[in-house]
């Protein structure tokens, strides 16, 4: 079901190699340039470990949207995450009242390491109450965050999984 972690490019990366189905980042929040080199100067700047997103803009089918993980879309291990979801269908907003979502973690070694209960919350500059969870991440190292939904009524919108690789910080 889900592909092992491979390889990261250094910098902003959006890792599609790591993705679900035909899922898509935005390009806007890719930094394609797998140069370590500053701008600046012909010196080459220190290795450092890849940095993955998490407040990306995701797409599967006819459904997109975007996630954000808290604090800084950077998380801690060992500390509750809140998490939100605002996903859409060309008819409008996909919510728990019209879906049959799950939310699932898996580790680097692609094992399920739990199912965190979705609910809605109201957030202040949004119109439609995202759906919310609560993640903590046992130790530092690549997860991947995978929501699937399924319509509550048939044609509703289409069935989805999204997948997005989260780097937890110690």
């Amino acid at each position: 079901m889900l592909q092992p972690i491979s390889s990261l490019a250094i910098g902003l990366i959006a890792p599609t190699s790591l993705l679900l189905n035909p899922l898509m980042v935005d390009s806007s929040v890719v930094n394609p340039s797998p140069l370590n080199r500053s701008p600046h100067s012909s010196i080459e700047l220190p290795q450092s470990p890849p940095l993955l997103i998490a407040h990306q803009n995701v797409k599967d089918g006819e459904v997109s949207g975007r996630i954000h993980l808290d604090p800084d879309d950077s998380p801690f291990a060992g500390q509750p995450s809140f998490s939100w979801f605002h996903l859409y269908s060309p008819d409008g907003a996909i919510t728990l009242a019209n879906c049959n979502c799950n939310l699932l973690i898996y580790d680097s070694q692609n094992r399920q390491i739990a199912k965190p209960e979705l609910s809605e919350t109201e957030m202040e500059g949004h119109d439609e109450r995202p759906m919310t969870a609560s993640i903590t991440f046992p130790g530092a190292g690549v997860y991947q965050v995978v929501l699937t939904g399924q319509p509550k009524e048939e044609g509703e919108f289409q069935s989805f999984e999204i997948a997005v690789p989260i780097t937890v910080r110690p």
